[in-house]
């Protein structure tokens, strides 16, 4: 194989045949300009929005959850709920979107953002005066859904708030409930004991201390009980003597345990209300959080403008044209060789 190329005698043969390089970048443009009347250029509207997140939001990881709720944020803006309004409000004011899906709108629209602050919406369409009216609606769609999410945000957090005071109320409702059980059971075993004995000899000092302390907790429950304290019989009464001063105040703990139980009931029935009111809310606020705000930024005139223009087709075709014949012309030292 020889290898006599000669570079300078190939840059002085070019500069002497420049038509070749020039006509192959004419042909490259040409077909460049050609290209864009075949698939002509999509118009591109642009408009932008103001986001705000409350930084003073205490959460373990404030930074983490700022930007999920930014992620959460860009999936709403083209989620089928945004969609579907903005392709609603389109068809109501013009004809030309009766046949758009909502699939084929998603396609036409794109968030650019990287934090909290200035996004940009856009939208791709083939006419130039549907497009800027897209980005248009598009954007009402948004900010209108956005502050009724955030909104419903809000009254999840008051709803939470009222539902963690109901499981307060209802744990100290069933902390008395256990008491008031264990005091009845404490009563109630006492008195089969007694009648089961038919003793009628004094209580011991011991026994009588004890029952005396239930039934200073009932009393001390329940104040309509402090009357019937001082109503215990004397030291040396006997043991039968106590049976309807117990009973007594059994009464007293199952009229509390009923009210108890009335209160534990409407707590239960309160905390399924409140619970299902959270969660319409938590649907309607489609996981954005009250600590979010979007608002329209300085609104200009909207303009569509071409994805890419004929002119710059027509240049790139003609650098394309112009790279395939200089790869042509340095491959021509090896087509020779191989001759």
């Amino acid at each position: 194989m020889s290898n006599n190329w000669n570079l300078r005698a190939d840059i002085l043969e070019i500069t002497h045949r420049w038509t070749l390089p020039f006509f192959a970048f004419l042909i490259g443009s040409l077909l460049g300009i050609g290209v864009s009347f075949l698939l002509p250029s999509p118009y591109r509207a642009e408009s932008d929005l103001y986001v705000a997140y409350n930084a003073d939001a205490i959460y373990r990881n404030p930074d983490d959850y700022k930007n999920w709720q930014l992620g959460e944020l860009e999936a709403f803006t083209i989620s089928q709920h945004i969609l579907h309004e903005t392709l609603t409000r389109l068809k109501a004011q013009d004809s030309y979107w009766e046949n758009t899906s909502t699939e084929t709108l998603r396609t036409m629209l794109y968030t650019y953002w990287r934090n909290a602050g200035k996004w940009r919406l856009v939208a791709e369409n083939s006419e130039p005066r549907h497009t800027t009216q897209l980005v248009r609606i598009w954007r009402e769609v948004i900010i209108d859904e956005v502050a009724e999410a955030t909104s419903q945000a809000a009254v999840m957090l008051d709803l939470s708030n009222q539902i963690q005071t109901v499981l307060n109320s209802k744990v100290t409702v069933e902390m008395q409930r256990v008491q008031l059980t264990q005091m009845k059971e404490a009563l109630q075993t006492w008195v089969n004991e007694a009648e089961g004995q038919k003793v009628q000899q004094p209580l011991e000092t011991l026994e009588r201390w004890n029952l005396q302390t239930v039934a200073t907790s009932v009393a001390a429950y329940n104040p309509v009980a402090l009357p019937l304290l001082e109503k215990i019989p004397p030291p040396d009464a006997p043991s039968q003597d106590y049976l309807p001063w117990v009973e007594r105040f059994i009464v007293v703990v199952d009229n509390d345990l009923a009210i108890v139980q009335e209160q534990s009931t409407k707590l239960t029935d309160q905390h399924d209300e409140l619970t299902l009111s959270w969660e319409e809310a938590s649907d309607a606020s489609h996981g954005l959080t009250a600590f979010l705000v979007v608002e329209p930024l300085s609104d200009t005139n909207l303009v569509a403008n071409p994805v890419r223009l004929t002119s710059q087709m027509a240049l790139v075709g003609g650098l394309l044209g112009v790279l395939i014949w200089g790869l042509f012309w340095l491959g021509r030292p090896i087509r020779e060789t191989r001759k």
